[in-house]
């Protein structure tokens, strides 16, 4: 599964794609370039948009101890507990 600062990374990218072809795109004048370049736009929406659904993305509870600190497990990692929530009726 994608971290979230690659997801993150991953469409950052994405957006400075789509507003360097926005720039570009008024300054054409053939009809088949303006098709093309409005392709790309529609390519580089899709991409944003099948990196926003992922499935199955995993939420974790932290355990904060009373003086701030995070909870960690005798391996000295941070202590996660699945976070699932409740289903709506």
């Amino acid at each position: 599964m994608r971290s979230l600062v690659t997801l993150s990374q991953d469409l950052s990218s994405i957006l400075q794609e789509l507003s360097i072809t926005e720039q570009h795109l008024e300054t054409l004048e053939s009809f088949d370039a303006i098709v093309s370049t409005y392709e790309k736009v529609f390519s580089l929406i899709h991409q944003g948009m099948a990196l926003l659904s992922v499935k199955n993305q995993q939420c974790y509870i932290l355990s904060i101890q009373p003086n701030g600190a995070v909870t960690k497990n005798t391996l000295g990692q941070v202590a996660l507990q699945p976070f699932v929530p409740a289903k709506q009726q």
